[in-house]
């Protein structure tokens, strides 16, 4: 495996929602069969209730790694969803999946779509720079992303 990987990241929050309390509507209740319709190249619903493997429920089944000490079984964004959640902290707790030429955007030529939910209120931390923010999903290594996402910090 190359050392170009996708990190799943994320600051104080998880890659998961946190605790909202929100009402699940009943065209959700199938919300995952409704992504994997869809064919995607990946889909980590992050709902594993211990690690270290982070599964990939698409047809491509592109696992990845769960890293650190993330909390597993937290409750997740919708009220009225038993489904439990993995809570990532990002610097003691990501996810890394195996590097793929379907996650460049120049290589694959079919743009990029992510879908993450997330509570980006509780995102209060120092950060990664003098910027104050952390980065939370990319390709690539420290320094070398190809692409990648990141929240700045409510604090500042």
């Amino acid at each position: 495996m190359s050392r170009r990987e996708m990190l799943a990241r994320s600051g104080a929050c998880g890659l998961a929602g946190l605790g909202l309390a929100v009402r699940v509507p009943d065209g959700m209740r199938n919300y995952p069969g409704l992504v994997l319709d869809k064919n995607p190249i990946g889909y980590w619903r992050l709902g594993e209730q211990q690690g270290p493997t982070a599964t990939d429920s698409s047809a491509q089944m592109r696992h990845g790694t769960i890293h650190g000490e993330p909390a597993f079984r937290e409750h997740g964004a919708l009220a009225g969803d038993s489904n439990t959640v993995v809570a990532l902290e990002g610097r003691r707790s990501y996810i890394e999946v195996p590097d793929s030429a379907d996650f460049s955007v120049p290589t694959s030529g079919n743009g990029l779509t992510i879908e993450a939910w997330m509570r980006p209120d509780a995102v209060i931390f120092n950060g990664q720079t003098d910027e104050h923010y952390v980065h939370w999903m990319g390709k690539g290594e420290p320094g070398k992303h190809e692409w990648g996402f990141r929240f700045y910090s409510n604090a500042y």
